[in-house]
């Protein structure tokens, strides 16, 4: 679904379709952090450290880690207060 921003007419067409819509949705996605349609919901990943394992065979195993970032969920007021997309009615 899509609402072009500051246009009267289509939010009262397409906002009319709203409940519809996610009523029958079995999982939304919102880009939350975004500040505009130009940003993605994905952040950027940092690089992998790479650690070098000795087998038994003594041949070795390379290993690839990232940090495991996560999210609290905890205290949502906290967590949307800082979210763009929560700063407005979407």
């Amino acid at each position: 679904m899509c609402i072009l921003q500051d246009d009267e007419r289509d939010w009262a067409k397409e906002s009319a379709t709203m409940a519809d819509v996610y009523s029958k949705a079995t999982l939304v996605l919102a880009a939350t952090s975004a500040s505009d349609c130009g940003l993605g919901f994905l952040d950027t990943r940092h690089d992998p450290h790479t650690i070098n394992i000795e087998g038994p065979d003594q041949e070795g195993y390379e290993v690839n880690a990232r940090r495991n970032d996560t999210h609290d969920c905890g205290n949502m007021a906290i967590m949307r207060s800082h979210q763009p997309l929560y700063q407005r009615a979407w």
